[in-house]
């Protein structure tokens, strides 16, 4: 097991990216950054891996708030979310092609029904 770290990288360098590509959010750059990272991991420590064309998955937390509820309201913070599972693609034939390939499955996965089972969590 490794832990690494790289050079930071600033909120408005990810917001310029993301207005590149229309309708994307911060989180979709930063999922496609993430695919990137490990899929290079694999490449420099386990080529054969990738070969084998593996699932590999992570979950992620999604928002379900309504847009533009008004979170204090009835005196909680309005946290209201789900979770889902992001499969993390390593066939892609560039960073362009990736990012868009992230973006239709975090879209698919947040209008999913298993994303409708709702948690909410209200903190007073």
């Amino acid at each position: 097991r490794t832990c690494s770290f790289g050079e930071k990288i600033s909120l408005a360098k990810v917001k310029e990216i993301k207005n590149k590509f229309k309708g994307t959010t911060v989180n979709d750059i930063l999922s496609a950054v993430l695919n990137m990272t490990v899929r290079r991991y694999y490449e420099a420590e386990c080529t054969s891996f990738l070969d084998s064309r593996p699932l590999v998955r992570a979950l992620f937390p999604i928002n379900m708030r309504q847009k533009g509820a008004d979170v204090n309201s009835n005196g909680s913070l309005g946290n209201c979310f789900s979770t889902g599972v992001f499969q993390f693609l390593f066939d892609y034939s560039s960073r362009i092609d990736l990012v868009w390939q992230v973006k239709r499955q975090v879209d698919l996965i947040k209008i999913s029904p298993q994303v409708r089972v709702l948690l909410y969590f209200r903190i007073w």
